[in-house]
């Protein structure tokens, strides 16, 4: 799966709809809200893709690629 713009809105929607729900005092609502948006984020962030379409070289004898890497972010 691609980065969202839509997915993220709605968990980000859902963490605001949520957050009065979540504590007794505003600082547990915030301390809620903050560590499910760390949550969402994150797993936004798993959702990204890089597709390689050029650019590194392997040595014909081993070791580490080198060169500049040809790619696109989904």
């Amino acid at each position: 799966m691609a980065l969202s713009n839509a997915r993220l809105k709605g968990n980000l929607k859902t963490l605001f709809e949520n957050m009065e729900a979540n504590g007794d005092t505003r600082d547990e609502q915030l301390d809620w809200f903050c560590g499910e948006l760390a949550k969402v984020l994150i797993d936004e962030i798993k959702e990204l893709r890089i597709q390689y379409s050029a650019g590194l070289v392997a040595p014909s004898g081993g070791g580490a690629v080198t060169g500049t890497i040809t790619h696109t972010v989904n």
